[in-house]
C-alpha cells in the first residue's frame, strides 16, 4: 500500500490521520452478537447497529492499533485491496 498517497487530500479532507490511534468510548455500552455490534448512547437512548465490517473496525478500536493497521487488517480479513479501503 502506498501510504504516502493516502496522505493526499481526498474528498476535501486531509488523509494524514492514518497513524492516529482510536479507542472505544467505554461510556457507551455495546454487545456483539452473531458478528454484528449494537452500541447504545446512554444519554439519548439511541442505539446503533454495526454490520460485520463496522463490528470488525469497532473491535480494533482498542487504544493500541493505528488506523493504518486497522485498514491493513480489514484488507486481509476481507481480501480487499488496501487502497480500496483507504
Amino acid at each position: 500500500m502506498n501510504w504516502n498517497l493516502l496522505k493526499t487530500v481526498r474528498y476535501g479532507i486531509i488523509s494524514n490521520q492514518f497513524d492516529k490511534i482510536f479507542k472505544k468510548n467505554m461510556d457507551f455500552p455495546w454487545q456483539t452478537i452473531n458478528g454484528e455490534t449494537i452500541i447504545v448512547d446512554p444519554k439519548s437512548q439511541n442505539s446503533f447497529e454495526l454490520n460485520e465490517v463496522g463490528s470488525f473496525i469497532w473491535k480494533h478500536l482498542d487504544g493500541k492499533t493505528s488506523l493504518k493497521n486497522i485498514c491493513l487488517r480489514l484488507s486481509q480479513e476481507y481480501d480487499v485491496d488496501p487502497d480500496t479501503i483507504a
